[in-house]
Protein backbone atom coordinates (compact mmCIF):
# COMPACT_ATOMS: atom_id res chain seq x y z
CA UNK A 1 0.00 0.00 0.00
CA UNK A 2 3.07 2.27 0.90
CA UNK A 3 4.15 2.03 -2.61
CA UNK A 4 1.26 2.53 -4.20
CA UNK A 5 0.44 5.72 -2.33
CA UNK A 6 4.10 7.12 -3.46
CA UNK A 7 3.07 6.02 -6.97
CA UNK A 8 -0.07 7.96 -6.71
CA UNK A 9 1.46 10.97 -4.95
CA UNK A 10 4.26 11.59 -7.70
CA UNK A 11 1.75 11.12 -10.80
CA UNK A 12 -0.19 13.58 -8.73
CA UNK A 13 2.94 16.02 -8.10
CA UNK A 14 3.97 14.92 -12.03
CA UNK A 15 0.28 16.34 -12.80
CA UNK A 16 0.51 19.60 -11.38
CA UNK A 17 4.10 20.25 -12.16
CA UNK A 18 3.01 19.61 -16.55
CA UNK A 19 -0.20 22.21 -15.49
CA UNK A 20 1.93 24.54 -14.37
CA UNK A 21 4.32 24.61 -16.92
CA UNK A 22 1.29 24.50 -19.58
CA UNK A 23 0.02 27.30 -18.01
CA UNK A 24 3.33 29.51 -17.99
CA UNK A 25 3.80 28.80 -21.49
CA UNK A 26 -0.05 29.81 -22.68
CA UNK A 27 0.58 32.68 -20.78
CA UNK A 28 3.89 34.17 -21.28
CA UNK A 29 4.43 37.94 -21.29
CA UNK A 30 5.30 39.38 -24.70
CA UNK A 31 9.07 40.23 -25.30
CA UNK A 32 9.80 43.97 -24.52
CA UNK A 33 11.03 45.40 -27.98
CA UNK A 34 14.86 46.87 -27.41
CA UNK A 35 14.00 50.43 -27.98
CA UNK A 36 11.90 49.91 -25.18
CA UNK A 37 13.99 48.52 -22.65
CA UNK A 38 16.70 50.92 -23.28
CA UNK A 39 14.41 54.06 -22.68
CA UNK A 40 13.09 52.65 -19.19
CA UNK A 41 14.63 53.49 -16.53
CA UNK A 42 16.38 51.78 -14.73
CA UNK A 43 16.19 50.95 -10.77
CA UNK A 44 20.34 50.74 -10.61
CA UNK A 45 20.57 54.26 -11.37
CA UNK A 46 18.20 55.26 -8.72
CA UNK A 47 19.53 56.75 -5.48
CA UNK A 48 19.10 54.66 -2.34
CA UNK A 49 20.25 57.11 -0.59
CA UNK A 50 17.12 59.33 -2.21
CA UNK A 51 14.34 57.68 -0.08
CA UNK A 52 11.75 60.72 -0.22
CA UNK A 53 8.28 59.32 -2.31
CA UNK A 54 9.12 55.90 -1.71
CA UNK A 55 6.54 53.01 -1.10
CA UNK A 56 7.20 49.36 -1.80
CA UNK A 57 3.94 47.91 -3.13
CA UNK A 58 2.13 50.95 -3.58
CA UNK A 59 1.94 51.32 0.50
CA UNK A 60 2.01 55.37 1.47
Amino acid sequence: MKSRNTLLFGSALLAATVAVIADHQANAPAEIPEAARASAPSSESASQDDDEGYAPCGAI
